[in-house]
């Protein structure tokens, strides 16, 4: 699947320019190996979006050789709890993976500003939080146009993941695009 291997490389890429323009971040005497972590907030066999984090830190372990971790599943209740764990047993890096953990990251990021923080969807900034942050709603602009040249019925259905700040965005532009026109044409959204 394409979206899978872009976001393998996107962590394996990550993670390396985290390791090598980010260095100051970490101990004066940079290790060889680096110690990586990554949580989640859904199961890594959902064959989606948790599966790519699991796959992208898997091709970090294997391809860097670099000791990994990952947790998953992890509550809101229990963010700052995992990575505080994460952090005092001495991982360099912990990847956030998405927008969820942002109040987490916040208030454990500045306890240990020698381990980098990286969040997907990112929504925290610091000193030692970093983040992918995508244009979120450029997706929905193309995908409603594509949808209206395809209608039949001049209906458009959406399925979404979930409720979140990035699938609303790109839904909320789907609505305003599809052609012939916009007001020719019924966007309906629904979410798992």
């Amino acid at each position: 699947m394409k979206t899978s291997k872009h976001f393998q490389f996107l962590l394996i890429g990550a993670a390396a320019a985290l390791m090598f323009f980010g260095a100051a971040v970490f101990a004066t005497a940079a290790p060889a190996k680096y110690k990586v972590a990554m949580v989640t907030s859904g199961p890594t066999n959902d064959q989606g979006w948790n599966y790519d984090a699991l796959r992208g830190i898997q091709l970090i372990h294997n391809q860097l050789g670099w000791e990994t971790a990952y947790s998953e599943n992890v509550a809101v209740a229990q963010q700052v709890n995992v990575l505080r764990q994460y952090a005092q047993q001495g991982y360099d890096v912990i990847f956030a993976h998405g927008y969820e953990w942002g109040d987490s990251l916040q208030a454990i990021a500045k306890d240990f500003p020698k381990v980098m923080f990286a969040q997907i969807n990112s929504t925290s900034q610091g000193d030692n939080i970093v983040g992918t942050a995508f244009k979120f709603g450029e997706l929905g602009y193309f995908t409603g146009m594509a949808a209206g040249m395809m209608t039949k019925n001049n209906e458009i259905g959406v399925v979404a993941a979930q409720d979140a700040p990035q699938v609303t965005a790109d839904t909320d532009t789907m609505s305003g695009q599809p052609l012939p026109s916009p007001e020719s044409v019924s966007v309906s959204v629904d979410e798992l």
